[in-house]
């Protein structure tokens, strides 16, 4: 029944079936696709193990070698190509008779998509390979076939995604490629990007884990394994559980076991009785399935379906299901609940249900060995009276100025001396900020300044001197600090460990020999007093983001004037602030644009720490920009914290920064309950690095900013009036200055 109060018969789209795992959802599809019911799953299962993971790399595998018959044949059995067994046996048979014909142009076509792929990339090649041999309309005769075809564009994605950067792509690297995704569970950003895509939007049952429910809501939703605990209100070993006095997660790789000698002699092991993690872990875990039993009964509109089953060895007595059933239970999650004898649930169910006047909303019905009918699923039939189909119109035409925007993109928009209307990018391709896309050197700033009398050594040489520069240099600084624990008892050991076991960049000798040591004394320099004179190294991996990916919309309800931000800054800044003056410039340089659609980057550091008992969150960026001035002799001067702001007004640096504290605010404004942004937004980081020499790095002798550092406190209320802004609302009158 709709809101309007009208009725319409229930359809495979109004249905979500919601499981604890993957484990569960199998036996219900297979089930439902035998009856020819439609049904998509979302039940994070990796792309990685599919069908179409076995069916690349095979592909891969010849295209490596496309005069290698074996392989040639083998790929013919994919779906790429589609031969039976008959037309393979036929094909050697025919080659023994001297006819070369099938598996001449079999490699022929091998040897062409060899060259698509090392020309073009995967995705020229997986398009080449849906046009060729029938391959779009065979598959989808399958009732899996539209599953498969998600699969293989999804890792075809992947791969080239992967493959950024690289030219001429063999069959050989791609397979790599390949196979470097089935070890990416432990990277959360890169556990989400491999988990299967729905491969239809056909109203169909849906079958997702609770987990993955939080937030939806369905008409109809079916909780067929709810009653089960089984392993989620277990404890057993390894015993992970979060450790209250400490404040960290614990991973207790002990057994829990001890050894017994029996009456007769004999020794087994048993468990330790009050063994702390494991009790911590059950409680825990119990806790974890009460609160996810929450999520489900409370996702559907209309009707909720649960089943109950008193298994004893699923430990159903310890579920929240049980819980809510049969009431009991303690401030102890672990704790088990009384169940009724056997043969009595039904009416002690009844019975608790009038007890608490829910008989009219809960129906309680006892299920014995059901039969179901043997008939398939078929759609309805049109209805009568309805109209023939015809093309659908547009309400309204989608905004002109709806486009997805980056820093880059500003950035390069404030120096267009056209003056035209600038466009974002409308393109699907990675954001121009991800690594180091925007650093360049800059040898046209302004002289380096006077330091005669700021102590420290001013004239010695900066770090990663003739060890490369530009943007390839700094993707290779980018990608190690972002896979680097900085808090490795020896860095220089964990950086040449990473050196030795990328494969990504070409390293010389010369870089093998100095990165770890001159890398290690960046992690080793103080950011400062703003940051307590915290070091990279003192960051431990549970209090840092490495390279936050975002989205946001921009203004959805109208459009945002760019060159207000510009305005909106120098408001908040003094006559004689250091970026005032850019400020202004950058209101100038964005007045004919309008910004809507979607902002998108990737932030290199988040970090977490205290200064003075406060927990602080700030933004982090590395920079590997040379700043010795054309024709001069390097030196640490040439870092000086008041050449810096120059520097990053040159490169619109502060704009950056600006959209990622945005960024930042909203992060922690969704996952602090008492977030304030006074309190925990922290000053921004630009890091020099070649200007970071290690602790005894030179200060200034006014703000004690060591050499390299770019240290910004921000306004108060300058990033909440500017998320606003770019919300399309108007600043409130608090925000402003």
């Amino acid at each position: 029944e709709s809101g309007a109060g009208t009725t319409r018969r229930l359809r495979p789209g109004d249905i979500a079936v919601l499981v604890g795992g993957k484990f569960e959802a199998d036996a219900i599809v297979d089930e439902l696709r035998r009856r020819k019911i439609p049904v998509v799953v979302r039940a994070g299962d990796n792309v990685a193990d599919s069908d179409a993971a076995d069916a690349w790399p095979t592909l891969l595998f010849a295209l490596d070698r496309p005069n290698d018959v074996r392989r040639a044949l083998a790929a013919s059995l994919t779906w790429f190509f589609g031969w039976t067994s008959d037309q393979l046996v036929a094909a050697l048979d025919d080659a023994a008779e001297g006819g070369t014909e099938e598996l001449a142009g079999l490699q022929t076509t091998l040897l062409e998509w060899s060259a698509l792929l090392r020309e073009h990339g995967m995705p020229a090649l997986y398009a080449a390979a849906r046009r060729s041999h029938d391959m779009l309309p065979r598959m989808l005769r399958d009732p899996l076939g539209e599953r498969n075809l998600t699969d293989l564009e999804h890792l075809a994605e992947l791969v080239h995604a992967a493959a950024a950067g690289r030219r001429g792509l063999s069959g050989s690297t791609a397979l790599a490629l390949m196979d470097n995704l089935r070890g990416t569970q432990a990277d959360e950003v890169a556990a989400d990007a491999v988990q299967r895509r729905i491969e239809s939007d056909a109203a169909a049952v849906q079958i997702m884990t609770i987990h993955g429910s939080k937030g939806l809501e369905f008409p109809v939703v079916l909780l067929p394994g709810l009653w089960a605990g089984s392993t989620r209100v277990k404890g057993a070993s390894p015993f992970s559980f979060y450790d209250r006095t400490s404040g960290r997660r614990v991973l207790d790789v002990s057994r829990g076991k001890q050894t017994q000698v029996g009456p007769r002699g004999g020794i087994k092991e048993v468990d330790i009785p009050d063994f702390a993690p494991r009790d911590l872990t059950t409680s825990q875990n119990c806790g974890d399935q009460h609160r996810l039993t929450y999520v489900a009964m409370t996702r559907a509109a209309h009707l909720t379906v649960a089943w109950w089953s008193p298994v004893s060895t699923m430990l159903p007595e310890r579920t929240g299901l049980a819980r809510l059933l049969f009431g009991g239970g303690t401030t102890d999650a672990a704790e088990a609940v009384d169940l009724p004898p056997p043969g009595q649930t039904v009416q002690h169910l009844a019975d608790r249900m009038s007890d608490r006047g829910a008989s009219g909303v809960v129906r309680v019905s006892e299920v014995r060995h059901p039969s179901f009918p043997t008939t398939v699923y078929e759609p309805a039939g049109p209805l009568a009276g309805t109209a023939p189909l015809d093309v659908s119109r547009l309400a309204a035409l989608p905004h002109r100025a709806a486009h997805r925007w980056s820093f880059t993109q500003l950035s390069n928009a404030v120096s267009d001396a056209a003056g035209q209307h600038a466009a974002g990018d409308q393109t699907d391709e990675l954001s121009p900020d991800r690594l180091a896309g925007d650093e360049h050197d800059l040898a046209d700033l302004p002289p380096s300044v006077a330091v005669t009398d700021d102590p420290g050594d001013w004239s010695a040489l900066p770090v990663l001197e003739e060890l490369g520069s530009g943007a390839a240099f700094g993707n290779l600084v980018h990608e190690l600090f972002e896979h680097l624990d900085f808090a490795a008892d020896d860095s220089s050991a964990a950086i040449t460990e990473w050196l030795h076991a990328q494969s990504k960049f070409q390293i010389s000798s010369e870089q093998f020999q100095r990165l770890p040591q001159e890398l290690g004394q960046v992690l080793r320099t103080p950011l400062g007093p703003e940051f307590g004179d915290l070091c990279l190294a003192d960051l431990m991996p549970c209090d840092r983001l490495n390279e936050l990916r975002f989205y946001f919309p921009l203004a959805p309800d109208g459009v945002a004037p760019a060159r207000q931000i510009g305005s909106l800054v120098a408001d908040f800044l003094a006559p004689d602030a250091p970026l005032r003056e850019w400020a202004q410039s950058l209101a100038r340089g964005l007045r004919h644009i309008d910004l809507h659609g979607y902002m998108n980057g990737s932030i290199d550091l988040t970090l977490r720490y205290e200064v003075d008992g406060a927990t602080r969150y700030s933004v982090v960026d590395y920079k590997t920009n040379r700043l010795t001035g054309r024709g001069d002799a390097p030196r640490l001067a040439d870092y000086h914290p008041d050449r810096l702001p120059a520097a990053m007004a040159h490169s619109n640096y502060p704009l950056q920064f600006l959209l990622y504290s945005v960024v930042l605010h909203r992060y922690l404004r969704w996952r602090l309950p008492d977030y304030s942004p006074d309190l925990h937004l922290g000053p921004v980081g630009y890091l020099f690095v070649r200007g970071m020499v290690g602790p005894d790095t030179p200060r200034s002798a006014t703000t004690g900013v060591p050499a390299g550092v770019f240290s910004w406190p921000l306004p108060g209320g300058l990033v909440p009036a500017l998320s606003d802004l770019l919300a399309g609302l108007e600043p409130t009158p608090e925000d402003r200055p």
